[in-house]
C-alpha cells in the first residue's frame, strides 16, 4: 500500500467510529427516553414535576432515617 491508501483508509476508519458513535449515542438517548416514560408510569402515575420526579402522589415526603421495624403493610422509621 502506498501512503495515500494508508491516508485514506485511516481517514475511511475515523469517520466510520465517529458515524457509529453518535449513532450509538443518540439510540441510547432514545431508549433512555423509552425507560424513563416507563419508570414514571410505574412510580408516579406518568406525571413529572419540573425536577423529574414523579408528582402523582400528593403529600408524599421522603423519610430519612434508621428503619426500626418494617412489615407486609408498613415500616417504622426512628
Amino acid at each position: 500500500m502506498t501512503k495515500s491508501n494508508n491516508v485514506t483508509l485511516i481517514v475511511a476508519i475515523v469517520a466510520t467510529l465517529i458515524i457509529a458513535g453518535g449513532a450509538g449515542f443518540f439510540g441510547g438517548m432514545k431508549y433512555q427516553e423509552n425507560r424513563r416514560g416507563s419508570l414514571a408510569r410505574q412510580f408516579g402515575g406518568g406525571q413529572m414535576n419540573r425536577n423529574g420526579l414523579a408528582a402523582g402522589r400528593q403529600g408524599f415526603r421522603p423519610v430519612a432515617g434508621e428503619i426500626i421495624s418494617s412489615d407486609a403493610t408498613s415500616v417504622t422509621v426512628k
